[in-house]
């Protein structure tokens, strides 16, 4: 309730807030991603690769609507693209999951490797 929508919506990082709050919160919304000067890059890895976890987005006019229904991860989770972010996402969804996830096609880059050190 208290974020700063306009800072918000002009960083792509408010996508990485989707792992981590589908177990904290049975609905939310987070702004519309932006700030990336890379050209038009889209979501929906971020999406396929939450699915399994119970989360599902609808993006309205102004922002995404997220709802989440946690439950056992019942199969591997293939990434349909190896991308840092997308793959730092599952991990930190993964590690507040109750049972083991395996995560097929995941960046082995060295901040995604930082990430699961950290966590440990």
């Amino acid at each position: 309730d208290e974020m700063d929508i306009a800072a918000a919506k002009r960083t792509r990082s408010i996508i990485m807030f989707l792992g981590p709050l589908l177990h904290q919160y049975e609905s939310f919304q987070i702004p519309f991603a932006g700030g990336c000067n890379l050209g038009t890059r889209t979501v929906g890895p971020h999406m396929a690769g939450l699915a399994p976890f119970g989360l599902t987005v609808e993006a309205t006019t102004d922002y995404y609507q997220a709802t989440a229904n946690p439950h056992m991860v019942e199969h591997a989770i293939v990434l349909t693209e190896r991308g840092d972010t997308v793959t730092e996402n599952v991990i930190m969804a993964a590690a507040l999951h109750p049972g083991v996830v395996t995560i097929r096609n995941a960046s082995p880059n060295y901040m995604v490797q930082d990430l699961c050190f950290f966590l440990q």
